[in-house]
This record gives structure tokens, sequence and C-alpha cells, in this order.
């Protein structure tokens, strides 16, 4: 039971997506090589995406006693002690694994270590902000494969750039579905977020432009000749196509069951855009 509860406060599937990240970004640099270094970079971004999640979730103990009443905490299944300790642990055991790899690999773990911690703390109510820098913070993690695998090829193209740029603004626009989502519970708690301030329709039409963006941008390394067929085969049929769809049933009929497919089809995306990377 315990088991369980503490996956669940980490959100593991989440923490996977993260480390995968970090290989997937390794792949896509040129003289990409399977390495000690990098296993440690995949281990140590799994344990600080550990570590923010379940910050996440002692700070939003209250509103999920509204949004999400089925969580660990909220719940009582764990207790916020037990929570405390899991966050500080998983922090602290990341820091000698980032370490092992580069000095640039151990710098961008840190700084992500700190803009989750601000994050939680002060930045989750600010209208925009907060969602973009977990947009950040997802891009980062394909740039932490880079640099474990090169730093001097990190930033060339077609590198671990491309995949950045689309995890940044796919989990920008999931963060701001689950804010939408979550409105009741950010009314209760006084929180700023986006659709509290111009309403929830207002917020999900934005939402939808900017995925509109994107998917036109994900046609663009097809256009370039940097991936193949296969990889815009996958993109625009597992990705682009589902997703929208699920925006427009959202946008026909905005209710917590739409946005919350909608949430779970962005989180399918960020992996269905993966297999498409790996497999252009």
């Amino acid at each position: 039971m315990i088991l369980l509860s503490i996956v669940r406060i980490i959100r593991l599937g989440n923490c996977l997506i993260a480390s995968a990240a970090v290989w997937v970004g390794a792949y896509l640099t040129v003289g990409f090589a399977m390495s000690a270094e990098l296993l440690t970079a995949m281990c140590g971004a799994l344990l600080i995406c550990a570590g923010g999640n379940t910050v996440n979730d002692i700070l939003d103990i209250e509103s999920d006693r509204i949004n999400h009443p089925d969580r660990p905490l909220p719940s009582g299944a764990l207790s916020v002690r037990r929570a405390k300790t899991i966050a500080v642990v998983c922090h602290i055991a990341a820091v000698p694994l980032i370490a092992i790899s580069n000095w640039q690999v151990m710098s961008l773990g840190i700084l992500t270590i700190a803009a989750l911690m601000a994050y939680n703390v002060w930045l989750k109510g600010v209208p925009l902000v907060g969602n973009m820098l977990i947009g950040l913070l997802g891009a980062a993690a394909f740039m932490c494969g880079g640099l474990a695998a090169d730093p001097d090829r990190a930033l060339s193209l077609p590198g671990p750039l491309i995949a950045a740029t689309f995890a940044l603004m796919l989990h920008l626009i999931r963060e701001m579905v689950k804010d939408i989502e979550d409105i009741d519970g950010d009314r209760w708690g006084k929180a700023r977020s986006l659709p509290r301030i111009i309403g929830g329709r207002s917020a999900l039409l934005i939402a939808m432009l900017l995925f509109g963006i994107l998917a036109l941008l994900t046609v663009l390394p097809y256009a370039s000749g940097w991936f193949g067929p296969a990889y815009a085969a996958t993109v625009v049929l597992f990705v682009d196509v589902p997703i929208l769809a699920m925006f427009m049933i959202a946008w026909g009929k905005p209710s917590r069951r739409s946005l919350g497919w909608l949430r779970s089809g962005l989180k399918m995306g960020m992996l269905f855009g993966l297999i498409a990377l790996l497999v252009g």
C-alpha cells in the first residue's frame, strides 16, 4: 500500500518519461554512444522529477482535497512527513548522480532542482509564468541528454534542440489544460491561474491555438530533410491528429471528463513524439 502510494506521489510514469527524454536527447546528438555518464544523468533526471512532483503534492494538499481527493496525501494513504522525506531523499540522491557526468549536466540539474522549488513555492500561481517554467523544465531533460553525450554538439541542429522545443510547447499546453481542469479547486485556494483570470473557455482557445502552431512546427523537421517519412507518419497520425480531435471534443463540451482525456492525450503525445524522433 505504501509502495503504491510512493509510486503515485512521485508520478513514476512522468519520471520515466523524463529519464527517457534524457536518453533521446543524447541519441539525437551527433556522435552518440551509450555511457555510464549518460546512465547516471538519466537516473538523476528521474530522481529530480520524483522530488519535484512530491513537493508539488505537499504544497497542493488543500486544493487537491477538491480537485484530486484520491491522491495519496489528501486521501491519507501517505503522511505529509513521509512525503517530505521522499522529496529530500530524491533531491539529495540526484546530485552525486548528475555530478558524475560533467559540470554542464550537474549545473543544469542543480538549476532544475532550484527552478522546481521556485515553481512549487512561488511561481505556480503566476499566470503563464509557472506554465512556461514547467515547459522549460521539460525541454531541459533533452538538453541534459545532449550535454551528457557531447557538450560541444548539444546545440547543433538537428540535435536535441528540436525535441526540446517540442517538449517546451507540449508541456506548456498540458499545464494550461490542467489549470482549466482544476479551476474549481484553484478558485477555492485563490490561485491566480490563467483560466481563473480570463475564463476556462478563453484559456482553452489559447491552448488549442498553441497546439495548432506546434502541429505545424512538427512538420518542419521532415520538410527540412532532417527526419524521414517514418517520423512524419508517426507524429501526424499519433500526435497531431488525435490531440487536435481531443481539443475539438473538449471545445464542444468542456467537461472535467473531456479535459481529463485531453490532458492524458497530451501525455501520450509526448510518448509518441519520442517514438517519432527515434524512428525518424
